[in-house]
């Protein structure tokens, strides 16, 4: 369940706040959980508001190797913030505000983390919840977000990050067009995934398709890493964008027409070394083509939640489902 909020005016704030609840109860977040997100909620729209006009706020749930956190991301296109680390402070206020908003953001989070650029605007993502705490999990930052297609109250887009065994995986998936029918065909691939012991890509996805032959089918992409292997085993049917960023280039990965669900209709399948720092970046055709992302290295400096969230503000299509998965290869420092 997850809720996008257009922020427009003051009254916006009651209206994320509510939504907020809504999301957290649906999803049985403790009442200190639901309190402190529902401040930064309140926050962030008033935020938005006041220095940017409008933007959108996007409440989510994310499921997460094993634990499940309720995320915040408030989106804004307006001028940005010129010197961060002063507007941190509490008591600073560029708007005519008590200068408390984004020090107490900070506090009441479990995670914060925000992006800024002059005349580009804002990103602020919070996050709620445990961190998984294995060590096949700490070597990995990742974030997976999606929307509905304007109008539907179910998203045909869906992933899963989880591990199995030695494996970690990363997956992403879009059904057939939009609505119901294209829920029931990705909720489908979710939980044949889930359900699937360890093996190859190229196995796990070819019974993936077997499994979705009474639905109208599905695009998908599947990333695999062994432990602390320092490659990753990718596979692709249709068109989900893939991308690997490395040491300032970027990659697109291949990926084989087709879908899960069609007959004798084989992913394309690789196998790429990655190294701590790198980036992986899955979307779905409902956010657009990401050219000259490899230059933005201050945004890829920053956690894998607030990356989706930049580029669901800035490549968001709005006419179809959207889903986008980030994962960061954390160096050893940041794994602590």
């Amino acid at each position: 369940m997850s809720e996008f909020v257009r922020i427009t005016d003051q009254s916006s704030a009651a209206d994320a706040r509510r939504r907020l609840r809504r999301v957290a109860a649906a999803e049985d977040f403790d009442s200190d959980t639901i309190e402190r997100a529902a401040i930064v909620a309140t926050e962030a729209a008033t935020n938005i508001v006041r220095y940017a006009g409008r933007g959108n706020i996007l409440i989510d749930t994310m499921p997460l190797f094993g634990t499940k956190k309720l995320v915040i991301i408030a989106m804004d296109k307006g001028s940005g913030i010129a010197k961060l680390e002063r507007m941190m402070r509490d008591g600073e206020s560029t708007g005519g505000g008590s200068g408390t908003g984004l020090g107490a953001m900070q506090r009441l989070s479990d995670r914060f983390d925000i992006h800024t650029e002059p005349g580009a605007g804002t990103v602020v993502a919070c996050e709620f919840g445990p961190s998984a705490s294995d060590g096949k999990t700490r070597r990995f930052d990742a974030a997976g977000l999606r929307l509905n297609h304007p109008g539907e109250s179910e998203c045909g887009d869906a992933w899963l990050l989880r591990t199995t065994g030695r494996s970690s995986q990363f997956f992403l998936c879009d059904g057939l067009g939009h609505g119901p029918r294209a829920a029931e065909a990705a909720n489908r691939a979710i939980e044949g995934l889930k359900n699937h012991g360890g093996a190859p890509v190229e196995t796990i996805l070819d019974d993936l398709s077997h499994t979705m032959r009474p639905t109208r089918g599905a695009v998908a992409a599947l990333c695999q890493v062994e432990g602390e292997s320092p490659t990753m085993t990718y596979g692709g049917i249709g068109n989900i964008s893939t991308l690997h960023l490395s040491n300032g280039a970027i990659r697109r990965l291949a990926s084989r027409d087709g879908r899960l669900g069609a007959v004798e209709r084989r992913a394309m399948v690789e196998t790429l070394d990655i190294q701590p720092g790198d980036t992986v970046v899955m979307h779905t055709d409902g956010i657009s083509t990401l050219r000259g992302f490899e230059s933005r290295t201050g945004l890829l400096r920053r956690s894998a939640l607030t990356i989706a969230g930049v580029i669901l503000r800035d490549h968001l299509r709005g006419r179809d489902d959207a889903g986008i998965v980030v994962v960061k290869i954390r160096k050893d420092q940041d794994q602590r």
